[in-house]
């Protein structure tokens, strides 16, 4: 475990945090393990935008207003690292670009990636690989006939096949099965770790330790094969895999460890495919759910292609397709809360928060926020007509600053080319009073999303 540099006096010149106090910091830590939600959406309504949970391990500040947003993760962001809890992620991702530090390493580490992820060179082999997957599962629903079925797994096949095929050359369709099962016991085990107050070392006996080290063996070898395949074939191919392959140390001239390898592949397969596949489930939930929403989506691509299939090249004239996408991922981000830990005393929106705590950036709850958002609950693409909510910071579904996921282009291609070939295809219904429920984990994932496809 990481410890946090103790807590030091909060700055003579900020306010104190509300926020619970007293018996309400145990029922809020019971609240917050069970329904952190509606919990932190209650603090929120209770005590405003800033909130301090002093519940153990850390004490944890929960800042919601959009100015507070983009303090800690722009104008402030040299006062906030790591969560300690990113720590716990790297059990699974080792030290990737997603949980290692800021620095030289992680400069090098963006630097290398970052090409492959411009829009421009994104469309063109990304939107064949989107459009031949989508056909695929496509053809799968025809199949299942009237049945009434959860697209839940369906889409997390669909955005691994995209992920590897696009990232690493490789179709991971026959081993979707095995990586669900595998991911199953391992994200829980990730999450119930950043929660707990004791952290025993994996290497004790434990059941729950074993289950996960047997879960990130699994992954460990579909990983290893992306490696090793191309290493056999002595391919330089233009993807993910090849830049890592040939990236060379600036300095040194050392290319990139077998360990470092693991760790890059490993980050960008699990946060390629399980964020993507969460954001689609969730969009077209919403969209089974708001029929008259579907059918103007589904006018809008046949007035754009006159019949054919629907590509990549079309999306700049699908604005009503952008729009469903970020409305479903307003109301559901697969990145539902970002962790920062506090480096030093700081004064947020006038309030303290000092040195050693926790710092809570919540989408779920933000992209609610009433002064930004007329009537949050509702699923309303037509908000986004006029530009959005007029502050850069209250829908951030991609993180923010420097480290703001750096797969956001590659998501949007991907998302808004699956919803818009699935509409040219079929109308999705919802079953009556369906509803999906949100599991928050280390991403935001429905319960299950129940639909019948009507062909068109």
């Amino acid at each position: 475990m990481i410890e946090t540099p103790p807590a030091a006096s909060p700055p003579a010149r900020g306010r104190p945090l509300p926020g619970p106090a007293g018996l309400d910091v145990l029922r809020s830590a019971w609240a917050l393990k069970y329904h952190v939600l509606d919990t932190l959406r209650g603090a929120v309504a209770r005590w405003g935008d800033a909130v301090a949970f002093p519940v153990p391990p850390w004490r944890m500040v929960l800042l919601n207003h959009p100015d507070h947003v983009a303090h800690v993760l722009q104008a402030g962001a040299a006062r906030y690292g790591r969560s300690p809890n990113y720590t716990e992620m790297s059990l699974l991702v080792g030290k990737g670009l997603l949980t290692s530090d800021d620095g030289a390493p992680w400069r090098r580490q963006r630097r290398i990636a970052q090409p492959m992820f411009h829009k421009r060179a994104l469309t063109g082999p990304l939107g064949p690989i989107v459009a031949r997957v989508t056909d695929d599962l496509l053809a799968d629903w025809r199949g299942r006939g009237d049945a009434t079925f959860d697209l839940v797994p369906d889409a997390s096949r669909l955005a691994l096949r995209v992920a590897g095929l696009s990232l690493f050359g490789r179709d991971l369709g026959g081993e979707a099965d095995a990586l669900s099962r595998a991911l199953a016991v391992a994200l829980p085990f990730v999450q119930h770790r950043t929660e707990a107050v004791l952290r025993p070392p994996l290497w004790l006996p434990l059941p729950g330790h074993l289950r996960f080290v047997a879960a990130r063996r699994a992954l460990d070898r579909v990983v290893q094969g992306l490696i090793d395949e191309r290493r056999r074939a002595h391919e330089q191919a233009p993807d993910l895999l090849g830049r890592l392959l040939d990236a060379r140390d600036p300095e040194s001239g050392e290319a990139l460890s077998d360990r470092q390898l693991r760790d890059e592949v490993m980050t960008f397969l699990l946060a390629g495919h399980e964020t993507s596949a969460n954001a689609l489930a969730w969009t077209l939930h919403e969209l089974s759910r708001h029929p008259e929403v579907a059918r103007r989506v589904e006018a809008e691509v046949d007035e754009v292609t006159g019949g054919r299939p629907v590509t990549a090249d079309d999306l700049p004239r699908l604005p009503l397709v952008a729009r469903v996408l970020d409305e479903a991922l307003r109301l559901h981000p697969p990145a539902w809360v970002i962790e920062r830990l506090a480096l030093e005393d700081d004064v947020v929106g006038g309030f303290c928060v000092p040195r050693g705590s926790v710092v809570l950036l919540c989408t779920w709850t933000t992209h609610r926020h009433a002064a930004f958002w007329p009537e949050p609950d509702r699923f309303d693409p037509d908000r986004w007509a006029a530009g959005g909510p007029g502050h850069r910071m209250a829908y951030f579904p991609f993180g923010g600053g420097q480290r703001q996921c750096i797969g956001e282009e590659f998501a949007r291609v991907e998302l808004e080319l699956a919803v818009a070939r699935v509409a040219q295809v079929a109308h999705l219904e919802a079953p009556p009073d369906h509803r999906a429920r949100p599991c928050p984990g280390v991403t935001l994932r429905p319960d299950r999303v129940l639909v019948r496809a009507r062909w068109r």
